[in-house]
């Protein structure tokens, strides 16, 4: 075969990779804008997702530097089938937290075989959402050398449709993928304007990072980007997306003084860089008064003009401690929340509000997969934190700031607005976090590099930026 021929089976296997990535970026940014487990679009997506899983699965011979990922994610999958595998009653009945329903089953004189979960279906369609996660690291490594630009500019651009849809739903009302729940708000692609607002902030961070790397017109474009987004989550009825705002606001402000102050060190002089950070950094502050004066801001107007601590996350709370000190080491169930509260919700809190999750995903996972959960969380942490050590003693200082900075204003967006709801529940937030593994992990990896190339992930971050208009 010759080189040639090679040159063009590989060109056509790269654009298969990219077309099955691009079918799963609009699959999922379509119908995975929900939690819910009910919706007529989960069983498409499911279906969907393991097709596109399988395929890729098919095509990829090496993992490379996501394989302990790859691996992590395969024995989530395992833990969740041994959920749903049928116990024996005896052994079945030693299992915390299943007293009262084995006391039922003694008032009856019956005596079933039950799996782990006290909610099978609910598992077994957490089972059917597994490659959500597994598929985005499968096909990233085989993006080739265009990966950055790839993963970058799919998801501020899902970012930037979601916050365009969001506003036409603001002003006209139409465009909705949820309309069930979601009338009357704008919450773009997702189903819940918290969800909606959170991952535009999430979004906005990652545009912080791009911009200080970019020059000519991909600058402006971040900028533009940016923009949009910021008005966005500041126009949405949400708490957590205007304390997400803040955090994004903190990790710009950071990035843009450190580079500015960096260039005015190296220059001996303030360049104009300075003054433009300090003019955007008025701009926005002008731009948030305008908004909060004519009453835009809407979640601040709802930190104002609500009480917190009225809200019913406040009132469960005691009773998700208790669910989970029950349910502790084993936990209910993946998805089995809502079905289990039933049985713990008292008199002092039956009201007409609907609770179908906790509004707090870090303890509801605690609730739903006892210590299990943690240890999956802890063995990603230490898989992720390894990987970067070996890649950013490649990085001068300024670009080890720049990555430590959005990771950690990443981090804290995760956080913050899940001890609050339950943001990455959603089939598109999930997608969207599995896909910023891949650059944390392989962007600096001798497979995801052009031959002739040394550079590591901030400068080829600045090469994506600054090249065409196709780009973005």
């Amino acid at each position: 075969m010759s080189q040639s021929q090679r040159t063009a089976i590989r060109a056509s296997s790269l654009n298969i990779d990219r077309a099955l990535f691009a079918v799963m970026l609009f699959l999922v940014a379509l119908l995975g804008g929900s939690s819910r487990y009910d919706l007529v679009q989960v069983a498409p997506l499911q279906f969907s997702l393991w097709f596109l899983l399988g395929i890729a699965l098919a095509r990829s011979t090496d993992f490379g530097e996501v394989r302990p990922l790859v691996i992590l994610s395969l024995l989530y999958v395992v833990w969740l089938l041994l959920q749903i595998i049928p116990l024996p009653h005896g052994a079945w009945t030693y299992l915390p937290g299943r007293e009262a329903v084995e006391a039922v089953e003694v008032a009856l004189a019956e005596h079933h075989s039950r799996p782990v979960s006290l909610a099978p279906g609910r598992t077994f369609n957490a089972l059917g959402y597994a490659p959500v996660f597994l598929l985005p690291l499968v096909l990233a490594v085989r993006l080739g050398d265009n990966s950055a630009k790839f993963i970058m500019g799919s998801v501020v651009t899902l970012a930037l449709v979601s916050a365009l849809l969001g506003i036409l739903q603001d002003r006209g009302g139409v465009g909705y993928f949820y309309a069930t729940t979601s009338v009357g708000k704008p919450v773009g692609l997702f189903a819940n304007t918290n969800h909606y607002a959170v991952y535009g902030a999430f979004v906005l961070s990652l545009c912080a990072f791009l911009f200080v790397r970019a020059t000519g017109f991909a600058k402006g474009a971040v900028a533009l980007a940016s923009g949009l987004l910021f008005i966005s989550v500041l126009s949405a009825p949400s708490r957590a997306g205007f304390a997400c705002l803040l955090i994004a606001a903190a990790c710009w402000l950071s990035l843009g003084l450190t580079h500015a102050y960096a260039r005015g060190r190296r220059d001996a002089k303030p360049s104009w860089r300075m003054l433009a950070v300090c003019g955007l950094g008025l701009g926005l502050t002008a731009l948030l008064g305008t908004f909060v004066f004519f009453g835009r801001a809407s979640g601040l107007a709802r930190i104002l003009s609500d009480d917190p601590f009225a809200d019913l996350r406040i009132e469960i709370f005691p009773v998700i401690i208790a669910m989970i000190r029950d349910f502790l080491p084993i936990g209910a169930g993946v998805g089995s929340f809502e079905d289990v509260f039933y049985i713990y919700e008292g008199n002092d809190i039956l009201q007409a509000d609907y609770v179908n999750m906790a509004h707090n995903d870090l303890l509801q996972v605690i609730v739903e997969g006892g210590v299990f959960p943690l240890v999956f969380v802890a063995a990603l942490l230490v898989v992720t934190v390894r990987a970067m050590r070996r890649k950013l003693v490649d990085y001068t200082a300024l670009e080890r700031f720049d990555m430590l900075a959005l990771v950690a204003t990443l981090a804290a967006i995760l956080l913050v607005s899940s001890a609050v709801d339950y943001p990455l529940r959603t089939p598109l937030f999930q997608m969207t976090v599995a896909l910023f593994f891949v650059p944390l992990i392989c962007f600096s990896a001798p497979s995801l590099r052009a031959p002739e190339s040394k550079s590591t992930l901030p400068s080829r971050l600045m090469t994506v930026t600054s090249g065409t208009k196709g780009n973005h």
